[in-house]
């Protein structure tokens, strides 16, 4: 025992050692990844900055070069026609200059769509700006204003008026002549805090800035004043105020040109024409420009970074603008930083000592209801013929219940059939799990926990205990399960399992529970009578997709002959009755005939095994009760569970003995006629001290008991074997040394016709298949009891 808790202790410690290094390896690789992250952001960052002052260096040449030309233009009276002529003459030199600017500056700045000047005008010196536009400029200077999604030709008198002036390249964007920036909002505060500031002011990306790309743009104005002098206040700079130069950015283009050269895979950003909503978490506008070209939402970025774990904002200045880049590492970023070590699952415990019962699904169909009597007659015939109609209604009504008897009696055999070949099924795959389990347990033994072998050998022993579910199913269904029977409280048992069906049929359905109390009493399974209720809640459940009530209901009936003739195996007397009714879409008559059928079910494919109606006939039935089914079509369904009620009695549960050895030293007989149960068995006992003499069958153990008669201190029989089964043997064992212990192998039940006799005979069985554990306590407690 000390040897086996110092092994307990340096495992446990080797599993905090390794626990310990993988999280810290795992800590510094992610430390690396973020500091990657950062630097490439920064780049980001820093890169697109010197890329956007290009453009605000582009619009400053362009207000330095034009003013001169605007404020010249000032001093030439326009009342003389020389004047005039002179003015014309020089803005056709001008123009031929400043468009060849604009065409080399949209070469060097993409997204650089037109450059031009906003003229400040009285309303009352309007139609005078309009005329000389369209003598100097073009015959399509129109002085237009913004009202609703379009422009009109009708003025309005603003406070302030800013009408462009000029613009270049002119084919492209002729249009704009004479539009008055001050009847639009977003424009008009941008030209005043140009004017009033002496900074340079862009608007925030605005749809009409658009060409047939589709893309955002945005204005940046700068204010032109006739005193080249600083200026202190507001009043000086509005009095000194001669034009306002402005140009107009393609968004997309301008970074693609400011991204130009930049290489930083594996990460992904956003730009956002606002920061301090996106510092507050809470933007309103989506990214303007994305990395791969594909805009989303500040929600959607924010799933994208609760994955990795990492993001980053930076401000930046955009043409007197503090615009948000966001950015974040793609999935594949992070496992750039990863290294290829596994991480290492630890188990710290071996699954031990199966304490569930294996469940029993059971497969039937029976008749569920009498079909209806024959309809009453309508009209009163002649007394000739009275006779004649009750002696047809009575033959008419023999020859209905004859045939409702012959179809209860054709379905009664064909269930015990399939529960036969399901019974026999669950027996040659049990001794066959018993090998895969066993050889499966005895090689994790020799696995270090922490290698793929050990994994791969784990899945193998998950998957047999998933394959000793679905053989518990099969048994269920052929009444073969062995049941723990005790006198159970049917209020009590619904009592425990309300909070658990609550969450399991959602908070769409109601649910409603009616008791009368004073409940009777019922021999069962307590643990069958959980799944049977589980399974039909379930089910109502499934029944009522967009909500509904369940009723749960119990109460005390009395069984009579009536009822007993329409339902096979009922017997007249004090039932349990457990009802389980739903609001759902109910059955059809065709549907509940086969609904207790094995595999039959209403469901999707993949969305039902078809075992579950199945199992709860199969449970009740081997409680000796009665299920009963009614349903329509849009009126939903109520199973009826009957069990028979006993008298309550004062029952302890039984604790098995705590104390026990796994092993021994005694001599062990083994007999089994499958080879590798036998070779498992005989491992498993040889690992654990006994000494084991094998023999394959039920004439060998018979010659190998009488040659060591004296040196075998317990038999470990199989029960069915070619030849002599173990019966046989035990009874011949017994006659020479009538005090040896004797433990049963089985794949069958305890009561069935394989092993009746060991329920009868009060002797002991293990049932197939079993554990190394459940083994070597059966073994060590038959062993010790028999001493005693």
């Amino acid at each position: 025992m000390r040897k086996f808790a110092i092994s307990i202790i340096v495992l446990i410690a080797g599993f905090g050692l390794s626990y310990r290094l993988y999280t810290g390896l795992q800590t510094n690789e992610s430390e690396i990844a973020a500091a990657e992250f950062e630097r490439r952001a920064a780049n980001i960052s820093s890169v697109l900055t010197n890329g956007i002052k290009g453009y605000s260096t582009a619009i400053e040449a362009l207000k330095n070069i034009t003013s001169v030309s605007l404020k010249n233009s000032d001093e030439l009276n326009l009342d003389q026609p020389e004047d005039y002529r002179k003015l014309k003459e020089e803005w056709d030199g001008a123009k031929v200059f400043l468009n060849q600017m604009a065409k080399d500056a949209e070469v060097s700045f993409p997204g650089l769509l037109a450059l031009g000047w906003v003229l400040p005008t009285p309303y009352s010196e309007l139609k005078q700006l309009e005329l000389a536009g369209k003598f100097l400029i073009s015959p399509k200077f129109k002085i237009r204003q913004f009202q609703g999604d379009g422009l009109v030709e009708e003025i309005v008198e603003l406070d302030e008026h800013f009408p462009i002036w000029y613009v270049e390249p002119m084919q492209q964007n002729e249009i704009g002549l004479g539009m008055d920036l001050a009847s639009a909002g977003v424009t008009r505060d941008a030209v005043i805090e140009a004017r009033d500031t002496g900074n340079t002011v862009s608007t925030e990306p605005i749809n009409w800035i658009r060409d047939l790309t589709g893309q955002l743009g945005f204005l940046v104005f700068d204010a032109v004043y006739l005193n080249d002098e600083p200026m202190a206040t507001t009043e000086e700079r509005r009095a000194n105020l001669h034009s306002v130069s402005y140009g107009a950015i393609h968004v997309d283009d301008m970074m693609k040109s400011s991204l130009r050269g930049l290489r930083e895979e594996g990460l992904k950003f956003f730009v956002f024409p606002h920061a301090e909503e996106i510092e507050s978490g809470s933007p309103s506008a989506a990214p303007v420009y994305s990395s791969d070209g594909r805009p989303e939402s500040f929600e959607e970025c924010r799933a994208a970074v609760a994955v990795s774990g990492f993001e980053q904002i930076s401000v930046f200045d955009v043409l007197g603008r503090d615009w948000s880049l966001y950015s974040y590492p793609q999935p594949g970023f992070i496992s750039r930083y990863q290294s290829k070590t596994p991480a290492v699952a630890f188990t710290t415990g071996i699954l031990i000592t199966l304490t569930l019962a294996m469940y029993l699904f059971q497969s039937a169909r029976r008749t569920q209801r009498i079909q209806a009597l024959v309809d009453e007659r309508t009209r009163e015939l002649s007394s000739s013929n009275e006779n004649f109609e009750r002696e047809m209604a009575v033959r008419i009504e023999a020859d209905e219940r004859r045939q409702e008897l012959e179809n209860q009696l054709l379905h009664t055999q064909k269930m015990e059939s399939v529960g036969q070949l399901a019974g026999g099924v669950a027996h040659d795959f049990n001794n066959l799990l018993q090998a895969i389990l066993g050889y499966g347990e005895m090689a994790m033994d020799k696995l270090e926990s922490d290698t793929p072998e050990y994994g791969h050998v784990n899945q193998v022993m998950e998957a047999g205990e998933r394959a000793k579910v679905l053989v518990s199913q099969l048994l269920a269904f052929s009444r073969q399960q062995v049941l723990n029977l005790s006198d159970v409280d049917l209020d009590k048992v619904m009592d425990d399992l309300i909070q658990m069906i609550r969450r399991v049929i959602g908070e769409h359905i109601t649910l409603d529970v009616i008791s009368v109390g004073d409940l009777g009493i019922v021999r069962a399974d307590r643990g069958q009578l959980e799944q049977i209720l589980v399974n039909l809640c379930v089910n109502a459940r499934d029944a009522m997709g967009e909500g509904g009530t369940l009723t749960i209901e119990t109460s005390n009936i009395q069984l009579d002959d009536s009822f007993c003739n329409t339902h096979t195996g009922a017997k007249p007397g004090k039932y349990v009755l457990l009802s389980v009714a739903d609001t759902g879409c109910g059955m059809d008559e065709d549907v509940i005939q086969r609904i207790f059928e094995p595999f039959f079910t209403t469901k999707e494919l993949g969305k039902g095994t078809g075992l579950g109606l199945s199992t709860v006939f199969g449970i009740v039935r081997q409680h000796n009760g009665v299920i009963d089914v009614q349903s329509e079509i849009d009126s939903g369904t109520i199973f009826g569970i009957y069990l028979p009620t006993v008298g309550a009695t004062d029952t302890q549960p039984f604790e098995a003995p705590t104390n026990f050895s796994k092993g021994g030293t005694e001599t062990i007989l083994l007999a089994d006629d499958e080879e590798l149960v036998r070779d498992v068995a005989e491992t498993m006992l040889r690992k654990a001290g006994y000494k084991v003499l094998m023999a394959v069958d039920g004439d060998d153990a018979i010659q190998l008991f009488d040659e060591h008669v004296e040196t075998i201190d317990m038999a470990l029989l199989d029960v069915v074997m070619p030849r002599v089964g173990g019966k046989v043997v035990a009874d011949h064992i017994l006659k020479r040394r009538p005090n040896i212990p004797i433990l049963f192998c089985s794949g069958y039940r305890s009561d069935s016709i394989h092993t009746n006799f060991i329920q009868d005979d009060q002797l002991e069985l293990l049932p197939k298949p079993y554990r190394r554990s459940d083994l070597l306590l059966k073994v060590r407690e038959v062993i010790d009891n028999a001493k005693q």
